[in-house]
């Protein structure tokens, strides 16, 4: 709360008042009040008579009235982790080399980053002008300077900042500058952390008035600063501001050239639509300017164990969900979302696990009055034979059916009171997961299934549903489900049987067999959902389908749901009637970011002759496959040899493409000792030996570019968890940087696997009208069926099924120049 940061403020700066008091006050009242925090200031200050009560109401009464900080616009599909890598390049670098290397930063290149980043950045440039002297340290402050105003002033560790104006009186006013860009709230509990950690209040007191002045002309005042005595009447509009008070002993006033150019004045809000008003705004994607305000997820738990982390067994607990006005802590989430309406908040959690009274879907509205609006759902914590150490509850938030924001929260359960006290609850983190921008607005899917783990152990999962639009039924509560058996052990014989395999017909019952086993752990309520959706009155095409998923194991693309549709025929697999794909939940860093389209103007094409190499069969189709692929990129695309420095410097962005095929073999190891992409070590007078290119390895890389990578090769889609990270080649490429993914989950057909190639790129990029990549993966799966295999029909096999994409479920490729 605004009240509870200024009364910290003034109680730890001027608990006596006197002229630091005084002087504290001027500051604060030149930084202005929004008309929320003013009436919270004076409700704050009222009725009280000590110092800080009274200089709390004076505050209320004498500040200069502040719109607050302008909203930040929205960045583009992969921006944000673009800025990411680049700002992680710069925090390696120091001194003199960090100065040349800002010297061309640029808003486009560093505005979109998160603001836990940001601020991390201005620090490290700062702390770097602080460890330097004479014309390096200028240079640096002089670049904090110019940096602060492109990038989100949110979580500017404004205490540290404060720190390092007090070490060195010539930073002081580069520090003021950057501290003028950050929220009001921000630094006013940042300067309070500050003189709790030993800095000299008075000197905060300066720095404070500083920054208020850097600020004024920053935000084209309409109204002058209160009188230096803030006796007088409030100011006028209009007025000119009175001189600058003389600087303070060892600070002087900020040169006119360090302070940032002043930008131009905040767009006026917008008009409300005809029939709209407080109560009916909007809820839009993350960042994105509009009606509402930044929000937050809120999921607090509340139990009578004096714990927030520990609940006991078969005892009622309240979970309050909702918004708030910044991130809370120890909280994985998405980031802040835009909120003026309506939003939908559903609780996601094992049913297994946990027991709800009453509904656990809500619709919140915000308002003028509420604009962090809460409900409180009542849980029960269930006994369970082998309890996990932590259990989890989350909130995924919608807006107009649209998901828009996910929230989750661990907690441990114990047996009885006399456990809460010892109970061992893991380090809460705060972690932020994947940008949901790219899967809303004009490319959202017409259906997001949520799939996470349970807290009954492998083979179980929690799902959730989301429509894009229209009246398509989807369940209230989560739902949940059992493979049966050992998940890895079930996706390892799957892709066992296809491999030794010598009859197609097997290999089709062998697959639809799984496919009834892995329909069956489709939770009734997601397979209606399903359902529903492919028999939508006037539809004619297929519809599209995002698994937003912790679980990259089980290939749910081949489900047997019991459908049939025009498109998808008599085709028991799921992903032959919807056009599917996957995309992880994570909150690993850097997060990858689903891209809607890829813009292609280069391509990478890589293959191999595996001649002499012991092991491995050659590949014949795939070196006249990468040839084909080559040729359709003007000029053609780069040939990259198979060998181990090639291909990495191929991942780190050389030659540049946007467009990287693979037509080698690959290799999933559930042991890990032989995985990944085959390569060939060739030397003189030596047999050529193959090397693996493993996951591991391809950590190394960075795919600035977001570009579309088709692994033509066995079993590299196959993905394991390493670590407590997602592990396994495709997964791999998407956190370094790769827009989307396209990989086998099982051993390819050469020559089945190189026409797939050529019927992908031929309608997802060289058509006159490209289709959807997930379009044309579903209509290669769609010929995949068992009237097809048993009339020997060429070329159908189960190399037809064994794609799997990583992407938005809408992406397309673009050729550059036109559009």
């Amino acid at each position: 709360m605004a009240g509870e940061a200024w009364t910290e403020l003034v109680e730890a700066v001027a608990p006596d008042g006197g002229p630091t008091g005084e002087q504290l006050l001027a500051g604060l009242a030149r930084l202005g009040l929004t008309p929320e925090q003013r009436a919270t200031l004076a409700a704050a200050g009222d009725r009280r008579t000590d110092v800080g009560g009274v200089l709390l109401a004076r505050l209320a009464r004498e500040a200069r009235d502040t719109a607050g900080p302008s909203l930040r616009g929205s960045a583009g599909v992969g921006a944000t982790e673009r800025s990411i890598r680049r700002a992680e390049l710069l925090r390696a670098l120091t001194g003199a080399r960090l100065a040349v290397a800002l010297e061309d930063a640029s808003e486009d290149d560093l505005g979109p980053l998160p603001a836990v980043a940001a601020g991390d950045l201005v620090r490290h440039v700062l702390e770097q002008a602080e460890a330097a002297s004479g014309d390096e340290r200028a240079a640096l402050a002089a670049a904090a300077v110019r940096l602060a105003p492109m990038l989100d002033p949110a979580r500017l560790p404004v205490d540290r900042l404060v720190r390092i104006a007090s070490t060195a009186a010539d930073l002081v006013e580069p520090v003021a500058v950057v501290l003028a860009t950050a929220p009001t709230d921000r630094l006013v509990r940042g300067l309070t952390e500050a003189v709790r950690a030993g800095a000299d209040p008075a000197a905060v007191a300066d720095l404070l008035e500083l920054v208020a002045r850097v600020r004024e002309p920053r935000e084209h005042l309409t109204s002058a600063p209160p009188p230096d005595d803030l006796e007088g009447a409030p100011p006028t509009a209009g007025a000119e501001p009175p001189p600058p008070p003389p600087p303070a002993p060892g600070m002087s006033p900020p040169p006119l050239p360090l302070s940032p150019p002043a930008p131009s004045a905040p767009p006026a809000p917008p008009a409300p639509a005809p029939g709209t008003g407080d109560d009916e705004p909007v809820v839009t994607r993350s960042g994105h300017a509009g009606e509402g305000r930044p929000a937050h997820p809120r999921l607090d738990i509340a139990s009578d164990t004096g714990r927030t982390d520990v609940v006991v067994v078969e005892r009622p607990f309240t979970v309050t969900v909702g918004l708030a006005p910044r991130p809370s802590p120890g909280l994985v989430r998405t980031g802040p979302m835009r909120v003026g309406g309506p939003v939908d908040v559903v609780l996601v959690y094992d049913p297994a696990s946990l027991v709800p009274e009453g509904a656990t879907r809500h619709t919140l509205t915000v308002t003028a009055d509420e604009p962090y609006p809460t409900v409180d759902v009542t849980f029960t914590a269930q006994w369970l034979e082998q309890a996990p150490a932590t259990r989890r509850i989350g909130v995924h938030y919608l807006a107009e059916g649209q998901l828009v924001g996910v929230a989750w929260r661990s907690f441990v359960a114990v047996d009885d009171e006399g456990a809460v006290e010892d109970a061992v609850v893991p380090r809460p983190r705060d972690a932020e997961l994947l940008d949901l921008s790219p899967l809303l607005g004009v490319a959202a899917p017409d259906l997001v299934l949520g799939v996470v783990a349970s807290e009954r152990g492998s083979g179980t999962w929690v799902w959730t549903a989301y429509a894009g639009g229209g009246d398509l039924p989807v369940p209230d509560a989560p739902n949940a489900a059992t493979i049966g058996e050992e998940t890895t052990a079930f996706a390892l014989d799957t892709r066992r049987g296809i491999q030794f395999s010598t009859d197609r017909y097997s290999d089709y019952l062998d697959l639809a067999g799984r496919a009834h086993r892995i329909g069956e752990a489709v939770p009734p309520g997601i397979a209606a959902t399903i359902r529903a959706l492919v028999t939508e009155p006037g539809r004619t095409t297929a519809p599209t389908v995002l698994l937003l998923t912790e679980e990259l194991i089980v290939p749910w693309e081949i489900a047997h749901l019991d459908l049939e549709t025009p498109w998808g025929g008599t085709s028991p697999f799921l992903g032959a009637h919807v056009a599917i794909s996957r995309w992880l939940l994570t909150d690993r860093v850097p997060r990858p970011v689903p891209r809607a389209e890829v813009t292609v103007e280069h391509g990478a094409v890589v293959t191999a002759d595996y001649t002499g190499v012991t092991g491995v069969s050659v590949l014949e189709a795939a070196t006249a496959e990468a040839d084909r692929v080559a040729g359709l990129f003007t000029p053609a695309a780069s040939r990259v040899a198979p060998d181990l420095a090639a291909v990495v410097a191929l991942l780190r962005g050389t030659p540049p493409a946007d467009v990287l095929h693979v037509a080698l073999h690959g290799m999933f190891d559930a042991t890990g000792n032989q995985e990944g992409i085959v390569l060939v070590k060739r030397q003189d007078g030596a047999a050529p030996t193959k090397l693996f290119l493993t996951p591991v390895q391809v950590e190394n890389g960075r795919l600035d570019r977001g570009p579309f990578v088709f692994l033509n090769a066995c079993q590299v889609g196959a993905n394991k968890e390493v670590l407590g990270s997602y592990g396994g080649f495709a997964a791999t490429l998407l956190k370094i940087g790769a827009g989307a993914v396209l990989a086998p989950l099982w051993n390819v057909d050469d020559d089945v696997a190189a026409s797939v190639a050529d019927e992908v790129y031929a309608h997802a990029l060289t058509a006159a009208d490209p289709l959807p990549v997930a379009e044309v993966v579903r209509r290669i799966r769609a010929r995949y069926t068992e009237e097809a295999v048993t009339a020997g029909t060429p070329g159908v096999t189960a190399t037809l099924v064994a794609f799997q994409l990583l992407a938005h479920p809408r992406l397309r490729l673009t050729r550059a120049g036109t559009g």
